[in-house]
């Protein structure tokens, strides 16, 4: 399983995606994900050094990624709103194609749950064309909040091209759990995303959104049930470590955090075995 291990650009949200590469290698990374262009089909909206601009740069990613030994295997994050036009995207799938990604995450914002299902079709028609895999994630604080409501928006869309991405901390505050993950057999299940937290979810909701975004806990030092999570997950899949913590970082380097990530996978992967 460890061969299926990704770092999220989340993970070391600081650094420019050239040195998260070199970094990700360093730490014994063999996969990562690249934040391509980012926010919705025609402007950046979540901006941060980890941003990949445009298809030029990619390209030169490209070029680091294999000399470093690294797959880039994951891109993200596309949000599909209510202005959202599909076409708009397609140098950004070129470009993830040229640098070998095999998928592409998807966010849903649009409350207008027919346009969005439409509009998930045409991309996976369109991902289809350069080979690359939409991965629908769900999350408490977008449209598809649940495991459950992805999955029902997939058959929607009617396209096999779309699978779905656990993350899970957004599975445990959206009141799931890896029984549920094993019982989902309406859609294949692409990646998990690994990181851990209390149960007991924050009181404010602003405070719910910085724990997802900036206070995420190393994985087997909360009390998710990550071993019985991993193990509910299909054959084959892949799994990404997406864990911002701004403290560590500071204390142990990015360096130091992201080898201390992939430690913690591996010793829950040892669990698993």
């Amino acid at each position: 399983m460890i061969s299926r291990l990704s770092l999220a650009p989340l993970s070391l949200p600081d650094l420019t995606p050239d040195v998260f590469l070199r970094t990700a290698a360093e730490a014994g990374y063999r996969r990562v994900c690249l934040r391509l262009f980012g926010g919705d089909a025609v402007r950046p909206r979540l901006l941060s050094p980890a941003l990949v601009y445009d298809p030029v740069m990619a390209v030169e990613l490209g070029r680091i990624a294999d000399g470093e030994g690294v797959a880039v295997t994951e891109i993200e994050v596309l949000m599909i709103g209510r202005n959202s036009d599909i076409a708009s995207c397609e140098p950004m799938l070129a470009a993830g194609a040229a640098i070998g990604a095999e998928v592409l995450t998807v966010c849903v914002v649009d409350e207008d749950i027919g346009r969005a299902a439409d509009r998930l079709g045409a991309l996976a028609r369109l991902a289809g064309a350069y080979r690359i895999e939409v991965g629908l994630e769900f999350a408490p604080s977008t449209r598809m909040r649940s495991l459950g409501e992805a999955v029902a928006l997939r058959a929607q869309a009617g396209e096999t091209n779309v699978a779905v991405v656990v993350d899970a901390l957004h599975l445990t505050r959206s009141g799931g759990r890896a029984a549920d993950v094993a019982a989902s057999c309406g859609a294949p299940l692409r990646l998990l995303q690994l990181c851990d937290a209390p149960l007991v979810a924050p009181e404010d909701p602003a405070d719910r959104l910085r724990e997802a975004r900036d206070l995420r806990m190393v994985p087997g030092e909360g009390e998710i049930d990550l071993v019985s999570l991993i193990r509910a997950m299909p054959d084959g899949c892949g799994f990404s470590v997406e864990v911002p913590d701004a403290e560590r970082v500071a204390r142990l380097g990015p360096l130091g955090h992201a080898r201390g990530l992939r430690e913690a996978a591996e010793r829950l992967f040892a669990e698993v075995q």
